[in-house]
Order: C-alpha cells, then sequence, then structure tokens
C-alpha cells in the first residue's frame, strides 16, 4: 500500500477511493477477491478508519471522475470550528498558561467568522456548546509539546444533598 501523503498517518477519503481505483483498474485487472484483499489490508493496517461495507459505499459514490469525496472522514456531522492543530499552534504561540477560557474565545471568534462567512448575522450566532469546548481543551491537554502550557479546568465537586426533608449537615 502506498504510505498517506504529507506524512498522515491515516489516508484522507480522497486518497482512499483513489488508491482502490487505481488498483482496481490495474493491469491485469485483479479479481474481486483480490480488491477485497486490498480494502482489508487497508483496514488491518489502520489507515482507513472506517469497515469495508463503508469503504465500499465511499469508492461506489465517489470512484468515478468528477466525483469529489468528502474531505474527512467525519463528513456527517457538524464541520469543526477550528482544526485541532490549528488550536495548537495559538496555544505554542502564546506567551500565557492557556486556560479553558482561551479555548473558549478562540473557538468562539472562529464560530463567528466561519457563520458570518456564510452570511449569517452576528446576532443569530449562538456561543459554542460547553461540552465543545471541553472536547478543544481536553484535546489540547494530549498534545505532549504543549500540555505543559494548557491549565486542567477544574472539576466541580458537589456534597452529597439532602437525603431526607429535615437534613442538616454535621460539624
Amino acid at each position: 500500500l502506498p504510505p498517506p501523503e504529507d506524512g498522515r498517518l491515516i489516508y484522507t477519503p480522497a486518497e482512499a477511493v483513489a488508491n482502490i481505483t487505481k488498483f482496481i483498474n490495474g493491469k491485469p485487472a485483479p479479481s474481486r477477491t483480490e480488491v477485497r484483499a486490498f480494502k482489508e489490508k487497508m483496514i488491518a493496517e489502520k489507515i482507513v478508519p472506517i469497515s469495508i461495507s463503508q469503504l465500499n459505499y465511499l469508492v461506489q459514490t465517489y470512484g468515478g471522475p468528477d466525483k469529489e469525496p468528502p474531505k474527512s472522514w467525519n463528513a456527517k456531522g457538524a464541520e469543526e470550528l477550528i482544526s485541532i492543530e490549528d488550536l495548537a499552534k495559538r496555544v505554542d504561540e502564546s506567551q500565557i498558561m492557556w486556560t479553558i477560557d482561551n479555548t473558549f474565545d478562540i473557538v468562539w471568534a472562529e464560530k463567528r467568522e466561519k457563520f458570518s462567512k456564510k452570511g449569517t448575522p452576528l446576532e443569530q450566532i449562538k456561543q459554542p456548546d460547553k461540552k465543545t469546548v471541553n472536547a478543544y481543551h481536553t484535546a489540547l491537554l494530549s498534545i505532549p509539546e504543549i500540555a505543559h502550557k494548557v491549565v486542567k479546568p477544574e472539576i466541580i465537586r458537589l456534597k452529597p444533598g439532602p437525603k431526607v426533608k429535615n437534613y442538616h449537615p454535621g460539624p
């Protein structure tokens, strides 16, 4: 199998479709079993993050001229607001300890910019969800080169609530 382009660990959908199509159109033409083995090898080597049926669908749907495969494997959900690589670069360039508030500010700015380019009035753009910001911030903590600059968000621990009507916490 050819290695993924640009030193990445996995193929883009376009690369996967192109490599499979190139293999199928090779001389001499491979058998169906050989084509399946080629696809299974991609999956086994973890250079495509999908199942064989999803890979077959991708090739069937986008495997031809003038057909543009999706840009990312997660094409069903919403577009990411900012790539984790871009966010990590901003953290690395900053001269501060990076808090979840900094992450929120960047994600919020990127969301406003992205939606305003699509023509959405600024007052109609909602702030990013707390879970989205937490996911970005947690992802930053998993990058060893910048993890030392990222402040872990505090975990708020709540005391257990009253179990009976006349609950009085002890001294």
